[in-house]
Formats: C-alpha cells, structure tokens, sequence
C-alpha cells in the first residue's frame, strides 16, 4: 500500500466512531450504486475520536486522540480489518519526536494522518474525527447500539454504571463504554478494544436495518453535522449503500499489544514486536492474520 489508492472507503466510512449509514442495497440506484472501487481495491480511514469539543472547550481538531484505529478495507475480497491503538503508545509524532501518540491530533488531522502513515507503512486514504457529544447524538439518532457488555463498568466521568449482558446502550452510555479505563484489568488497552467492539456493533445495527434511501441520507447528514472529515457529502452516501456489501463476519479487529512501561515520569505503552508485524501483514495484502502472541515483548528499550 505504498501509493495512494482511491477511492474505495467502503465499510470504512460506516464504521467511523458510531454514527451509521443505512439503506436497502438493492434501493440505492442511479449514482448511488455507481463504481466507486478503482486500483487494487484497497483503502485506509483513520478514525479518531477527540478529547476536545463540546461540552469541553477547543475544537475536535486540537485536542489529544482518546481513540485511535485505523480501518483497511479490501473491496475486492469484501473484508475489513481494524487495527486500534491505546493511547499511550510510545512511536514517533510528528512535530513532538518520540511520545505517546495521542498528541498527533493537538497539530491537526493531517498531522495524526502523517504520523500513522509513518508508523505503520500505510497509505491513508481519508479520515474522520469525532469528540463525545457527536457520539452521543449519533447513537441516540441511530436507535441505539446492542452489544455484549463483557463486565461491569463503572464510569466515573459520567456516573455510568453498566452491567454485564447484552443490551441496548443509548449514546450515553456508548461513549461512557468506550471511555472507561480504570474498571478495565487491562486498562487501556482493553479501553480501545472496546471502542473497537463498538465499531462493529454499529455495523451490524447498519446490516440489520435495511429501510430506505432516504434513511441512508437521513445518517450521511449526521455524519456531516457532527464530525468533521476528509470525504465529500455525496461520498459518504455511496459509500454508506456499498457498506452493506460487507458481512459483518468479515471484520477482523486487533489491538496492538504491548506493554506498560515508563519513559522518564511518564506513564507510557511500548508496542510489542508483534504490533510491527501486524502493521506489515496489513501493509502487504491489506488484510489481517494471525500473529505470533509469542513475539510480544517489547519492540524498543528508547526512555524518553
């Protein structure tokens, strides 16, 4: 994935931070269900969801990335993998040297786009960043999301307390799932898999309810309305119908693994060497496989 490929964002788009897409595929006529696959069929978003905007002060654009994944699809195999990143995760910024890598976004999209791109060897076709009241608002406008809570949580920010069991999850309650860290045994790393298994929840809801073109528009709307992003309006209309090409059993998710560490005072999180390899197995064929688990020790000993 070396040169830039255009412009297949398929599934890509319908995953970002929780805002769906829906419509009946064999509705969706005319220009709607024009090609928009070209190249090899691979493409890259990079979703981020930003500690900034309201209800906090700044703008979605300036704030520190609470989440990070990057989305790879390839159009011709009908298959999506999603590789997310804690926080944490001590690499190489752009404009800060070595650090964690939510600082990427406090420069701007394009720079978090150039940093990953650095990182992981991969062309990044568009991105999408959202902050916590578009996520609310989106869950809310989309019926909610069902998912499988795998334990309680507790979040504190919000005073959400979530037991286990699936269950229907209101925008609130969404985000304060995605948010929450401190009752997670693995902190962070469990905080972006969660995030991860939200992405895929709203894909499923987007198979499921097949309506209308117009309910289609209806979310391309609130898409445009409360993120901010790279794909035109009339894009993510096309890109949202061909979405529901992709069988949700298609999606393969990884959280990069690692390790807790420190770089100076600084609380941080060193990917392992088997992050690295999962970064090039997409970079080749732009899908995941299996990784050796046996590989996860650090891939660096730098202290910052």
């Amino acid at each position: 994935m070396s040169r830039r490929r255009r412009p297949v964002r398929i599934l890509v788009l319908t995953l970002a931070m929780v805002v769906g897409l829906t419509a009946s595929l064999s509705a969706t006529e005319g220009w709607v269900a024009a090609p928009v696959v070209d190249d090899d069929g691979i493409s890259a978003l990079l979703v981020l969801g930003s500690d900034q905007g309201p209800p906090r002060s700044g703008t979605v654009l300036n704030g520190r990335a609470d989440a990070i994944h990057l989305l790879v699809v390839d159009a011709e195999q009908e298959h999506v993998s999603i590789m997310s990143f804690p926080r944490d995760a001590y690499v190489p910024v752009r404009g800060f040297g070595t650090t964690k890598i939510n600082a990427m976004l406090t420069r701007g999209a394009e720079n978090a786009v150039g940093t990953m791109e650095d990182l992981t060897g991969i062309t990044i076709d568009d991105w999408i960043v959202t902050g916590f009241d578009a996520m609310i608002i989106g869950v809310d406008a989309f019926g909610g999301v069902h998912l499988d809570v795998e334990q309680r949580l507790l979040d504190n920010a919000s005073q959400t307390d979530l037991q286990p069991g699936y269950q229907r999850l209101t925008g609130w309650k969404a985000l304060a799932y995605t948010r929450d860290r401190h009752s997670r045994p693995d902190g962070d790393v469990g905080r972006s898999t969660g995030q991860a298994n939200v992405l895929m929840a709203m894909h499923r809801e987007l198979i499921d309810d097949t309506t209308s073109p117009s309910r289609l528009i209806d979310f391309a709307a609130i898409l445009r309305q409360h993120t901010v992003s790279s794909i035109s309006a009339d894009q993510m209309i096309r890109l949202g119908a061909l979405a529901l090409r992709i069988d949700p059993a298609n999606v393969a998710a990884v959280t990069m693994p690692g390790s807790n560490g420190f770089a100076g005072d600084a609380a941080i999180y060193r990917l392992a060497n088997s992050a690295y390899a999962i970064m090039e197995d997409v970079r080749t064929d732009g899908r995941l496989s299996v990784f050796d688990e046996s590989a996860d020790e650090p891939a660096t000993d730098d202290e910052g």
